[in-house]
C-alpha cells in the first residue's frame, strides 16, 4: 500500500493561520517568527553550531515532522545563509 500524505486543513482566522483538525493555530499570536527562533533555532543551537564548524562535512541533516507554515524552514534557511 503506496504511503500517503494527507495536506493539513488550514484556516486563517484573523491573520494567524490554526489547524482545522486540532482547533488550535500554528504558533502564539503575532509572535510566529520569535517563537520559531527560540523553539527551533535556539533550541537547537544552530547558530552556535554552525559558526563553531561543529559539524564536518558539506552536508547538514535537519528533521522535523510537520511543515507546518513554513516559517522554521525560512528562519532556517535564513541563517544557514547567515552563518554557513
Amino acid at each position: 500500500m503506496p504511503l500517503t500524505i494527507e495536506p493539513a486543513r488550514l484556516e486563517w482566522r484573523d491573520g494567524e493561520p490554526w489547524s482545522r483538525d486540532f482547533g488550535d493555530r500554528y504558533f502564539s499570536g503575532g509572535a510566529g517568527p520569535g517563537e520559531s527562533r527560540h523553539v527551533f533555532l535556539n533550541g537547537n543551537d544552530l547558530e552556535k553550531r554552525w559558526r563553531a564548524g561543529a559539524d564536518p562535512g558539506p552536508v547538514f541533516t535537519l528533521f522535523e515532522t510537520g511543515f507546518g507554515t513554513g516559517l522554521n524552514f525560512l528562519q532556517t534557511a535564513d541563517l544557514w545563509e547567515q552563518t554557513r
